[in-house]
């Protein structure tokens, strides 16, 4: 005869006991809940952000992880995820992000994506002062290397500066929008925020600035023309997208920062060649 081991349970442990226990346990799940929904609204203001992505630290490996008792790393993952908002929405906040191009901006966010300083008074302090007294630096930067990028000619050229058109080879799809291969909706991205800077006014948002006109443009027929505060831009059946400049007076202010950029380097060029020499 097969014994009921139910009412052996009942004896080794009380029900009242075992219904204290279960009564404890689900009123820690609910106040740990309450308190994750808490620093969820928290994060969200804090970020800047709609989504915390808990689910990147909660997945099925972090609730293993609280199961195993290594809360630690959990709260590591948490703490990346929030100190990584933080970081991004105060420098977007500050306008820091608008000076920085497609490269520099891929940087700045695969680290907080993977190893975001901690947020502390200290580190606040000392991050935006250093990125404000290179804020100058990084924005010009981000000029040359956007057209050193554009035109492989472009350095060689003893110039040293751009003319009225710019030509982006194969940068569309053949089934329209962008050619995701070669980077070239993130140059003309670059393009339009720098012209946008560079006549002192605010970048426009990803979903409404001229890569985007052109992608929702070549989707709906092969050829044609956009045209923005700054550039005609036509597209062709080739794929081929030529920027041709609607401001001479921007486009000089960007030749200057060209021209400066390459005049310093070719005088550190020329010291380094006078010294070897001398040597």
């Amino acid at each position: 005869m097969i014994e009921a081991k139910g009412t052996d349970l009942i004896r080794k442990g009380s029900a009242d006991e075992i219904v204290a226990k279960r009564d404890r346990a689900l009123d820690l799940y609910t106040r740990g809940v309450q308190l994750l929904a808490d620093a969820v609204r928290v994060h969200m203001e804090v970020g800047g952000t709609s989504y915390p992505s808990l689910t990147t630290a909660l997945d099925r490996n972090g609730i293993h992880l609280i199961e195993q008792g290594r809360t630690a790393e959990v709260v590591e993952a948490l703490r990346k995820g929030l100190d990584g908002h933080v970081w991004e929405h105060i420098t977007g906040a500050l306008g820091l992000l608008n000076l920085m191009n497609a490269a520099q901006l891929e940087a700045f966010q695969e680290q907080n994506r993977t190893a975001p300083p901690e947020v502390t008074r200290d580190n606040l302090t000392a991050t935006f002062e250093r990125l404000t007294a290179e804020s100058d630096t990084m924005f010009r930067q981000g000029v040359i290397d956007l057209f050193k990028g554009l035109d492989r000619k472009f350095a060689s050229n003893p110039a040293y500066r751009i003319g009225e058109k710019l030509i982006f080879a194969r940068a569309l799809s053949e089934h329209g929008g962008w050619n995701h291969y070669g980077g070239r909706q993130a140059e003309m991205r670059d393009l339009d925020r720098i012209f946008h800077l560079v006549d002192g006014k605010a970048p426009k948002d990803h979903r409404g600035d001229a890569a985007a006109m052109v992608s929702q443009m070549s989707r709906q027929q092969h050829g044609g023309t956009v045209e923005t505060d700054y550039f005609e831009i036509r597209t062709f059946k080739n794929c081929n997208v030529h920027v041709r400049f609607r401001r001479p007076d921007l486009v000089a202010k960007v030749n200057q920062i060209i021209a400066d950029y390459f005049g310093a380097a070719l005088a550190h060029e020329t010291r380094g060649a006078r010294r070897r020499r001398a040597a």
